[in-house]
Formats: structure tokens, sequence, C-alpha cells
């Protein structure tokens, strides 16, 4: 991100432009003469800041505006919104917060995740907190390990496909060789009661891959399920001291408290190795596809992706 080059007048991120490298970003030479931008001669919402004298849109009390972008791209409408209401800074800083998170600002040609909306209020929250409303949330298909969010239902079971029935739940039989995966997948509840989603993905090894008996594998889940409060606690608490030791991955005004209030389990596998892999989702960090693993031996390990790169450390 180049802060330097900040907000256009129309609200999109020069500062996340990627559509023109020579660009200088729509605020030098006091928005007159852009000879470096294609569109400058063209820009309605250019022309009408010059006519009122005022820098930026934002700043315009027309909230209803459809002049320029305003008319169908709904990025430019939403960005200039959010510095209205809570300033151009913040909304530097979360979109910068965001970039580190993953979230791209053109994809492809000059659209990116901001771009998925069609409701403003929605594309406010999402610059403010980066989190993906759920139904576009999409990941690509790995076999057993895609680790499908929480809030997806379960498709319904074929006729042909084994089922394992149990208090915790309805879990169907995955068999995929090439990826060494044997085991069932399913659904519980494992924020029952509490304000959060609670419907978790878990997976459970077989016993061996010959077998499709899995009662060593579901006896460890449902103690972790029934001992999940305390599992819970620990497992946010280190994830959280794991980050804070690192205060660059702290998103800003987050504490200790607020960071484990907000995470959210949305993956829980069980393993015959002995191995227990935890999934989380944290708004507080600026890391995405959190996991825990505990070993055999108790040590752990966790995984997350950070500006675009995985991160493996020790915990």
């Amino acid at each position: 991100m180049k802060r330097e080059l900040g907000i256009a007048r129309c609200g999109l991120a020069c500062c996340l432009c990627s559509e023109n490298v020579k660009c200088k970003g729509c605020g030098e030479d006091g928005f007159m003469e852009l000879d470096w931008c294609k569109d400058a001669q063209w820009c309605e919402n250019r022309k009408c800041c010059i006519a009122k004298d005022i820098t930026s849109c934002y700043e315009c009390g027309e909230k209803d505006c459809k002049k320029g972008l305003f008319k169908d791209k709904i990025k430019a409408a939403g960005f200039t919104e959010f510095a209205r209401r809570y300033g151009k800074e913040a909304l530097l800083d979360c979109l910068e917060r965001n970039e580190k998170a993953g979230i791209v600002y053109h994809r492809e040609g000059i659209m990116g995740d901001y771009d998925e909306f069609d409701d403003i209020e929605k594309l406010i929250e999402f610059i403010q907190n980066g989190k993906r409303p759920k139904h576009r949330e999409e990941k690509p298909e790995m076999g057993l390990f895609s680790r499908k969010k929480k809030e997806e239902k379960p498709e319904k079971a074929q006729p042909e496909k084994l089922m394992l029935d149990s208090p915790l739940g309805t879990f169907t039989y995955i068999n995929n060789p090439g990826a060494n995966e044997f085991g069932y997948e399913g659904y519980i509840q494992w924020y029952a009661g509490s304000i959060k989603d609670d419907i978790t993905s878990a997976y459970i090894d077989t016993d061996s891959p010959e077998s499709t008996q899995a009662g060593l594998c579901y006896a460890r889940l449902e103690a972790l399920f029934a001992d999940r409060d305390r599992v819970e606690a620990e497992m946010t608490e280190r994830i959280a001291d794991h980050f804070l030791s690192m205060p660059d991955m702290i998103v800003s005004g987050y504490n200790k408290q607020m960071i484990t209030d907000d995470m959210e389990l949305f993956w829980l596998g069980v393993f015959r190795n002995g191995d227990t892999q935890f999934s989380y989702d944290a708004a507080g960090v600026y890391a995405n596809d959190i996991t825990v693993t505990i070993h055999a031996d108790g040590s752990r390990k966790i995984e997350y992706r950070y500006e675009s790169e995985m991160h493996v450390d020790t915990m």
C-alpha cells in the first residue's frame, strides 16, 4: 500500500490502485493538472470537487449523489460514505489492515474484494472488520482439508454414503486415498447456547485406513466437546498471547480480552496419529486461516496467513 497516494476525490483508493504505476495520486497539483491520469478530463467527481472548492466528495453534504462513479460503482460510494462518517485516516487505516490480512483491492482488472457488494452498509462493515460476508466466502476445494466454514450447511447425504450417527451429530464417511484421508466429517454445536454461531465443522479419522470404524477418534472428540469451555478458553488465550508478542499483528484498539472474545472455532480435526487441530477466525489480528495443531507428544504449532504468505511458528 502506498499510503502517501491517499484517497481519490471520488473515494477510490489511489494508495491501493494497480492500474497505473506512474500515477502520483488524485491529490497532486491541487487536483488541477493530472496529466498522468487518463481519466482526469472526463471525471465528473473531479470537476464537481473543483467547482465546489472541496478536496474530496466525502466533504460534500450531498449523501445521495449519483454523479460520475457514484452512478454504478458501489466501491466509490461506500469508501466516500465511510470517510464521511469516520474520516479519511480511519479509512486508510482499515484499508492498510485489510491488505495485510489478504484482502485484494484489484484482483482482475479493476475489480477486487470490495466490488462484490450491492449494499453500502455491508461494504462499510467489511471495510471496518475485514470479514467477508459468510455467503460470499469461498476457498479452493482440497478434499477433506478444505475446512468448510461453520456457516455452511451439510449437503444431503446420498443413499450410498456411509453415515455415523452420534449424540454430537451425523458424520459422513470420506475415503480419499490420494490425500490419505479416511474418516468422517460433520457438524457439531461447539458454541451451543452462546451468542456465537454454534455450527463448527468437525473431522475424525477412522481407527485405521482399512477400517470404517472411528471409535478411538470419536471418543477423543466427545471428550473435547464435554470439556469445550476449558478447551476454548485455553486455545483462544494461547492464540491471543502468540500474536500479542508481535504488536504489529494486532488491530489498533484491540486488547487481549477483545481478541479472545471475537475468536470463533470453525473447524476441528481429530486424527489417529494423536494430533488435534483447531482452526479459528480472529477479527483482532492481521492474520487469516489460523490453525493450531496439538501433537500427540504435547508440542504445538500455529499456522496462519499474513500478507498472502503462510507462516508456521511453535507455541
